[in-house]
Order: C-alpha cells, then structure tokens, then sequence
C-alpha cells in the first residue's frame, strides 16, 4: 500500500503533519511491512521546519525504507498508477484542492482534512478517509484504517471515486453549477 503526498511543500498543505504521522505510524502500528510513502512537489526554502532542501532529504532517510522522495514533478501519472490512496493533510485556506480531484479522477481514494474545500470530496468513507486538521496521531489512525479494507473494498473505493468524479467534475455538470449561479446572480 503506497500513500503519496502531492503537493507544494508547504506547512499548511500539511507536510509536517504528513512526516510526523509517518513517524507515529511506524512507531505505534503493525502493518509496517505492507506500507511505502511517497512525497512529491516543490521544495519551498525557508518554509517548513527543515529550511533548506537537504535538511528535509537529511531527515527522512532515517526513513528511507518507507518513505521515497521525488522532488517536484511535471507528470504525475507514474506517480498515480503506484499509489494507493493520495494524502493532503491540509490546513491551506484555498478551494477544491486539484490534486483530490485528479485523485478521485483516476479512481485513487483520498485522505484530507475537514477543511473547507476537502471535506466536501468526501462521500462518506466510500470515496477516501477524513482526518482531524493538524493532527497527526489521527492521520495516522487513518493509515492504518486503510490497511485494514480488504482488496473487495478497496475496489470499490475505486469505483466510487470514479463515479463521485464523474457525477461532481464532468464538463456537463460544472457547466450546470454555473448556469444556475449565474441566473441567481443575473436575475
């Protein structure tokens, strides 16, 4: 099982969270062989606890049999077809992260916050996991909650993805949503 975190690296998409949860995960539950993380996007200097780029590399190779690092990414396909759930333990103040939409697009669960703009991607647990905002010991929990769906529910979580996206992101229904603000605004 392969979690992935996708994003600028920024405290408030939730990279700090996102580590420590690892750390706790790996210290507090089982499942340590069945799992792999995977960071990717753009470094941001000065931003996070670890200043610098090599700081933050420094630090996760004591974790480096789980946690695999890429840097920033053009493509995020490969990155796609090899995870498992995608994870954005936002704080962010910002709308319909991209990278769920994409994630449930392709038919990846997800893992967010309660935060305004994520929680409304979450149907249920059929789609993907909800965790408490800045709390890492629950992101954790969360992990382990996904290793605990068999590959039956797993796929389905897939399948529900792909419906969720299709019912709330297709061209027709975004075109919907806007024709009826726009007469609410117009008239």
């Amino acid at each position: 099982i392969r979690f992935t975190f996708a994003s600028r690296l920024l405290k408030e998409k939730g990279i700090e969270v996102f580590i420590k949860s690892i750390e706790h995960f790996l210290l507090n539950f089982k499942h340590k062989n069945k799992i792999e993380f995977i960071i990717c996007g753009e470094f941001i200097n000065d931003e996070l606890i670890w200043k610098k780029e090599n700081e933050f590399i420094n630090h996760i190779k004591n974790f480096s049999k789980v946690i695999k690092y890429y840097g920033k990414l053009n493509d995020l396909n490969d990155i796609f077809k090899k995870s498992s759930a995608i994870v954005l333990p936002t704080f962010y103040g910002e709308g319909i992260p991209k990278i769920l939409c994409e994630s449930l697009a392709c038919g990846i669960p997800i893992i967010t916050t309660n935060q305004r703009g994520c929680r409304e991607l979450i149907d249920g647990n059929k789609n993907g996991l909800m965790c408490k905002s800045k709390d890492y010991k629950d992101l954790a929990k969360q992990f382990n909650n996904f290793l605990n769906f068999n590959d039956k529910e797993i796929n389905t979580m897939s399948k529900n993805c792909i419906d969720f996206a299709n019912k709330h992101f297709s061209i027709s229904e975004v075109s919907k949503a806007h024709e009826k603000i726009y007469k609410t605004i117009l008239f």
